[in-house]
């Protein structure tokens, strides 16, 4: 009788243990594409000198194409750590683009770069609509030459 108590609990230590190390990889690969996602982002917005309706376009595509989950379920804040948002915001997709000026908020410097905040969403039946996740991403400088 004793042995049957030692193997169950044997057999819910290693449950417990291969269902502590399947969370942190999914959740390592989730983390994974929201950072890959915020870089798609970034350098559509670096490549087009700003949020634009070029840049616009191409990070609809590029999200497309990486698989982002799309449907609008979270609002962008209006503001992220005291950064504006900028608009328009994607009906497609739910990440937000926030102006980073010279001094913060300051954007009449020679440069400003722009902040992108996507959303980790999980797909868990109890849980999914609870846990949604902000990864913040900064783009480089982008000179305003006028």
């Amino acid at each position: 009788m004793g042995q049957t108590f030692g193997s169950t609990f044997l057999y819910n230590l290693i449950f417990i243990f291969l269902a502590i190390i399947f969370s942190f990889l999914m959740g390592t690969l989730i983390y994974h594409r929201a950072f890959i996602t915020n870089s798609r982002i970034i350098n559509a917005l670096e490549k087009y000198e700003g949020y634009n309706k070029y840049s616009i376009n191409e990070i609809e595509v590029q999200l497309e194409s990486a698989g982002y989950p799309s449907g609008v379920w979270k609002k962008c804040p209006s503001t992220y750590r005291g950064l504006p948002l900028q608009t328009p915001v994607s009906k497609r997709y739910t990440y937000c683009v926030y102006l980073i000026g010279t001094d913060g908020l300051d954007t009449s410097g020679s440069y400003y770069s722009y902040g992108v905040v996507t959303y980790i969403k999980f797909d868990l039946p109890i849980v999914g609509d609870l846990l949604k996740i902000p990864i913040f991403a900064e783009s480089n400088r982008i000179y305003s030459f006028s």
